[in-house]
């Protein structure tokens, strides 16, 4: 009996990235693009300090060619950071400042709705200003009509 056609075996990499959603499953959104760019900086650092040592010539040390080559190694920390899970350091950072004993589902919906009533107060604080300064230009107004008419 031939089983091949049947089922495909399991790839390491999707069981990886399995575990890795698993792991951050209850993890804010804000807490894990905070780790991952913890984790691009860092690579990005690395490469820096890895470009630094290469002698270049008179010709590349161009203010272009520097912009140039900036862009490239952000891009580059950017892959190696996010590719393959990374360096390893995300999974650091966030056991620092989210840790697993605090991922499962109350406390994401506590985080979340901690969240949700802050942007509120936030967008009523600003309603209110601007609220005020709608006030404050009538008031203006009113002050310098008052001031032409006498």
């Amino acid at each position: 009996m031939d089983i091949s056609n049947k089922s495909s075996p399991i790839s390491i990499d999707n069981h990886l990235k399995k575990n890795i959603f698993d792991d951050y499953k209850y993890v804010p959104k804000e807490y894990r693009e905070l780790a991952s760019n913890m984790e691009s900086q860092f690579a990005k650092l690395m490469l820096d300090q890895m470009n630094n040592t290469v002698e270049r010539s008179e010709g590349e040390n161009d203010s272009a060619t520097n912009i140039y080559r900036d862009l490239l190694t952000t891009e580059q920390a950017d892959l190696l950071s996010k590719n393959n899970g990374g360096l390893g350091l995300q999974d650091i950072a966030l056991d620092q400042i989210y840790p697993k004993k605090f991922r499962n589902q109350a406390n994401l919906n506590a985080y979340l709705e901690q969240t949700n009533q802050r942007n509120l107060m936030i967008q009523k604080t600003r309603n209110q200003r601007a609220d005020l300064d709608t006030i404050t230009v009538n008031n203006k107004s009113e002050s310098a009509k008052e001031i032409s008419h006498d």
